[in-house]
């Protein structure tokens, strides 16, 4: 029969705990590190694969949440699904992630409830509207379309104009909805002080994405390179 004994058995315990403890802030800073870089991977597929995005879309689309030593070893790595006025990105980019529909945007939520746009349509850019340099409508353009149509809904917002704002600046630019049917093509269309139209917005079925953004492999190759690299540097940091 063989004895084995071993003597300071509290001391070896109290390493063993330290060890352990070690090895979980290791883990969790392991992860924030692999985090950051997974989001900057995300960056540069973004401007990949789509054309002249916004410098909002590249740099401010892809958040984390961190892990934080002891009360939460987990991170998350998502795409930023709140912001206070306008689409946040996870409603324009997940489409182009998983495919299929997109969501409804906010303006035609309001054209919607006015009673100009049918909720089986959604409105896409006509060769009247002018875009951007990055392919998108100006916020300033579209406030002044739901303007002229009063089609804004918003509490504690009023931009619509009235009568009385119209007889101040009679030679502004108006905004129009044909009355199906009509010999104009449904949508939003502008009316210029000389009496000329032009169509901003056709009303189209919904659209419909291809999968352009592969955000889960892109992250998961990142954590797959990078983690273990991290987690040891890390390791080895604590014992300095």
């Amino acid at each position: 029969m063989i004895n084995i004994k071993v003597n300071n058995i509290k001391k070896v315990v109290e390493s063993l705990n330290k060890l352990n403890k070690h090895s979980q802030f290791t883990m969790a800073v392991a992860i924030n590190r692999t985090l950051w870089d997974m989001q900057q991977e995300e960056k540069k597929e973004i401007s990949k694969v789509f054309k002249n995005p916004t410098a909002f879309t590249k740099k401010k689309s892809v958040v984390y949440n961190k892990a934080k030593y002891p009360e939460k070893m987990t991170g998350e790595l998502k795409l930023l699904d709140f912001l206070g006025k306008g689409m946040p990105p996870d409603d324009y980019l997940t489409p182009q992630i998983l495919g299929g529909e997109r969501k409804v945007k906010r303006s035609e939520f309001w054209l919607r409830d006015k009673g100009y746009l049918p909720s089986n349509k959604f409105i896409a850019p006509a060769p009247g509207l002018t875009l951007n340099q990055f392919g998108n409508v100006t916020q300033g353009k579209m406030t002044q379309i739901l303007s002229g149509l009063s089609a804004f809904n918003s509490a504690g917002f009023d931009a619509n104009i009235t009568a009385a704002s119209k007889k101040r600046n009679p030679t502004r630019a108006t905004f129009f909805v044909p009355k199906q049917p009509s010999a104009l093509p449904s949508g939003i269309w502008q009316r210029n002080k000389s009496g000329n139209i032009k169509p901003l917005f056709w009303f189209v079925s919904k659209p419909n994405y291809k999968k352009r953004f592969d955000f889960v492999k892109v992250g998961m190759l990142t954590h797959k390179k990078v983690f273990e690299k991290h987690y040891n540097k890390a390791f080895s940091e604590g014992f300095k």
